[in-house]
């Protein structure tokens, strides 16, 4: 069995693909992350 860390890793990676497919604005959340 898998560690729960991966699959909460893998459901946020999954969820910012969403986001930037669904408001085309991947430019602005990578440059955010690379701020932060």
């Amino acid at each position: 069995m898998r560690s729960w860390r991966v699959w909460v890793g893998f459901l946020i990676s999954l969820f910012f693909i969403y986001v930037a497919l669904r408001n085309q604005d991947f430019g602005h959340i990578w440059q955010a992350l690379r701020e932060a």
